[in-house]
């Protein structure tokens, strides 16, 4: 080869570079726009699974069957399930520690029936009712873990989820608005009402009809959801879907018909299974029918009955009560046909503002006189009750109010005018003479209400500094065995009685809740629970077991709601 032709070869390699780099170029280009577009797919199907999932989509409906896998099934677009395998708890554990699973949360759904007071159904989306009524419909509670709704498929489009802690509070779907003609549009008119939920047990009657017997509670409705985590009418905490179960703080309100409940106060349970109340802010006393479909109320035809405050079962079968307003104790015939024609009033003019009533095991009712500093007693079951009144003077009582006969067979009381507390013993001849009294101290700071729990401690609400005290009345000093507990949401406790779980159960009033403390917890923050809100506790005053303590109910006084409720402690002995 001659250096001409070296020269030629190396000047066509020269002019066929721009070529080639042209063609680079160009294949980078297409390379990063390639590259480009994958980045942006990827992002968007990234964007639109989280949004079907968020919204509560169709992949959002992935679910896993109760069942377990079948090998032979795995090429298949149609699998048939295995035989049922429950996911129970330790299934659930398994299913957490798998590599890039999150979160594992249980949906719990429950068949229940419905009621919306007010709404009839249109037939829309099916759900009969077991009685063809038209007010009532079948259908879904679906219960999920609240403190977890992030992590679920739920879109609110109006009003919220339930409170966490609530046991009050539902959700509902526009499937659920639409069997009443209520289009999604119109969902907000829904937040604020009041729907009643009955867990159906059917079974044939004597004639073969269909009976579907219901425990029913109420619910608030407080949102509309678009979707959810599972197919049902209404979402719900997962303790909530237990309708048919005794649930703790399952509350239900009683209402008079009549309208005839004007600031309920005192509460008691009767032997024969009512419940008893006064009604202080029209003088009247009424009940609760063991049935709890009847309430009633009654007047005293002469006109002796005022200011009615607290009530207590006596001896003599009848229902007694103090009489703020006229200085007398009333009683009442619970088994008469006619209720307020056996009201009867007994007084002396000793009888100065009787406020607090209870019974000791001998069968006599003592009570407080605010008014002339004095506890009294007398015998219901005495032919002539007024005259087996007896009344305790002494220095040591200060404007008395709640009073409890003790474990130790003593009587106790609260002295609200001075803070301390007294007490005497009802068994010797002249009980005036044991009168004793303890306190002030910082711990009793407007005592008001006693309890007594399950080891025979004595405790008492306190409204100065809102909490609890307790002490061991047997102790040779109690006031050396005060113990005060408390918690920042509390705010007016009054009326406290102990549940059949074991748990101290009291009335906040202005907090619009009723409290539960358990004194066997191991740290003060685990001890407090609170439950309920308007309309269902609203003012809530007194506190009390029905005639049956076992049952799992107690029942308190709405004062401001005109109204009586009844809350479960969760437990049945």
């Amino acid at each position: 080869m001659s250096w001409a032709d070296a020269f030629r070869l190396a000047a066509r390699s020269v002019l066929r570079r721009p070529g080639r780099a042209a063609l680079t170029v160009v294949a980078v280009a297409l390379a990063a726009a390639l590259f480009t577009a994958m980045l942006t797919m990827a992002a968007t199907a990234q964007g639109r699974v989280l949004n079907q999932l968020a919204k509560g989509g169709p992949l959002a409906g992935i679910q896993v069957a109760a069942a377990a896998s079948d090998p032979s099934q795995l090429g298949s677009d149609n699998p048939t399930q295995g035989p049922p395998k429950p996911i129970d708890q330790a299934a659930l554990t398994r299913i957490s520690h798998v590599s890039g699973v999150g979160t594992v949360l249980p949906i719990v759904t429950a068949q229940t029936l419905v009621i919306w007071p007010g709404h009839t159904t249109n037939g829309a989306g099916g759900g009969g009712a077991p009685d063809d009524s038209r007010s009532v419909v079948f259908d879904q509670l679906v219960g999920v873990d609240l403190t977890h709704s992030s992590d679920l498929p739920i879109t609110i489009s109006a009003g919220r989820l339930p409170a966490p802690g609530s046991l009050t509070q539902v959700v509902v779907t526009p499937v659920f608005l639409a069997r009443y003609g209520i289009t999604n549009k119109r969902g907000t008119g829904a937040i604020g009402s009041v729907i009643e939920l009955g867990a159906p047990r059917g079974f044939r009657g004597p004639d073969g009809s269909q009976v579907f017997p219901s425990r029913w509670t109420q619910a608030t409705v407080v949102g509309v959801a678009a979707q959810q985590a599972g197919s049902g009418g209404a979402q719900v905490r997962t303790a909530d879907t237990r309708v048919g179960a005794v649930a703790v703080g399952e509350i239900r309100n009683y209402h008079d018909p009549a309208g005839l409940i004007d600031s309920p106060t005192g509460i008691i349970g009767a032997p024969n299974g009512d419940v008893w109340f006064t009604s202080i802010g029209n003088s009247r006393v009424g009940r609760v029918r063991a049935d709890g479909v009847v309430v009633e109320t009654f007047a005293d035809p002469t006109g002796s009955v005022q200011l009615p405050a607290n009530i207590f079962p006596g001896a003599d079968g009848r229902i007694w009560f103090t009489c703020l307003g006229t200085n007398r104790l009333g009683a009442i015939d619970p088994s008469s046909p006619d209720p307020a024609s056996t009201i009867r009033t007994y007084g002396r003019p000793d009888l100065d503002k009787p406020v607090a009533l209870k019974a000791t095991a001998d069968g006599r009712l003592w009570f407080s006189l605010r008014g002339s500093d004095a506890i009294g007693c007398l015998d219901p079951k005495a032919t002539d009750p007024p005259a087996s009144i007896r009344i305790f003077h002494s220095a040591k009582v200060a404007g008395p109010a709640a009073l409890i006969p003790g474990p130790d067979r003593r009587i106790w009381w609260v002295n609200a005018r001075n803070d301390t507390i007294g007490w005497l013993d009802p068994a010797v001849s002249d009980p005036g003479e044991t009168i004793g009294v303890f306190g002030p101290s910082a711990e009793l700071d407007g005592p008001r209400a006693w309890a007594i729990d399950g080891s025979d401690r004595l405790w008492l609400t306190t409204q100065g500094m809102p909490g609890l005290v307790s002490f061991e009345p047997s102790a040779a000093d109690p006031a050396s065995t005060l113990r005060r507990v408390s918690h920042p949401r509390l705010r007016t406790p009054d009326g406290m009685w102990l549940g059949a779980d074991g748990a101290l159960w009291l009335a906040d009033t202005d907090a619009d809740a009723i409290v539960r403390f358990d004194p066997s917890a191991s740290t003060n923050g685990d001890a407090w629970s609170f439950f309920g809100e308007r309309p269902f506790v609203e003012g809530p005053f007194d506190i009390k077991s029905g005639a049956d303590t076992r049952d799992g109910f107690l029942w308190f006084t709405n004062k401001t709601g005109n109204s009586i409720g009844r809350i479960s402690t969760g437990v049945a002995r």
